[in-house]
């Protein structure tokens, strides 16, 4: 867009916001995110270089023995939705 921003000035989000817009970013979460590019996106307040940490696991996890399932789940709800977990990830 022609707007020059520090990182303090910009927000992440708004690459998250735009590539949504855009179907960059797949709207059922078991499709590929193989081609999830959000590098140099539009807005006035996008980050113009933004990556992208996420997790595969698989969608059948019926084979795992419960203590291995248990941790793996708690790992995955820790850094996904925990407050704690959102902040670390931030750092």
């Amino acid at each position: 867009d022609g707007v020059s921003l520090t990182s303090k000035q910009a927000t992440m989000g708004a690459a998250a916001t735009q590539a949504i817009k855009s179907g960059i970013i797949p709207a059922d979460s078991t499709q590929s995110f193989a081609d999830v590019a959000l590098y140099d996106l539009g807005g006035a307040d996008t980050w113009p270089i933004t990556m992208v940490s996420y997790f595969y696991v698989r969608t059948d996890l019926t084979a795992m023995d419960p203590t291995s399932f248990g941790v793996l789940k708690a790992m995955l709800e820790y850094v996904s939705t925990s407050e704690e977990g959102q902040k670390k990830a931030g750092e």
